[in-house]
């Protein structure tokens, strides 16, 4: 069986939110990068959290509801996240995406973050294996 390598196929320059970025930000920055999650990082490049489209609706809905504007990243972030390495084969990971909930995974490489594989970048690779198994 063929290898399609995470390195290969990940987006290695999207755009990082800090922990006290404001949700109002991270909402935006998130939109700008026409993305369905971002990663938040510390100085050293180290991932501290994940914030996905998901999670920004329960404190956007109570922001808006009590009129906070105090909220930031650091209060809504998941801090459990699911990450996978640049060696990692994209097959396992499309495994992985069609039974469970991820749709998008930090890469990580000596506990430093690298890029993001998006489930876009998943069907990519998939796309791009199954057309060359296909007779011209």
């Amino acid at each position: 069986m063929t290898t399609l390598l995470v390195k290969d196929y990940l987006t290695p320059d999207v755009t990082k939110l800090d922990e006290s970025t404001p949700l109002s930000q991270a909402i935006e920055l998130l939109q700008d990068a026409k993305a369905i999650s971002l990663p938040v990082v510390n100085g050293q490049n180290e991932l501290v959290g994940f914030v996905s489209e998901q999670d920004l609706i329960k404190p956007l809905l109570e922001g808006s509801y009590y009129c906070d504007g105090a909220v930031k990243v650091s209060d809504f972030m998941q801090t459990q996240v699911v990450t996978v390495t640049p060696t990692m084969n994209i097959f396992d990971i499309a495994q992985s995406m069609n039974s469970q909930r991820p749709k998008s995974y930090p890469v990580l490489e000596s506990g430093k973050f690298v890029g993001m594989l998006y489930r876009a970048d998943v069907l990519s690779a998939l796309n791009k294996h199954y057309q060359s198994c296909q007779p011209a």
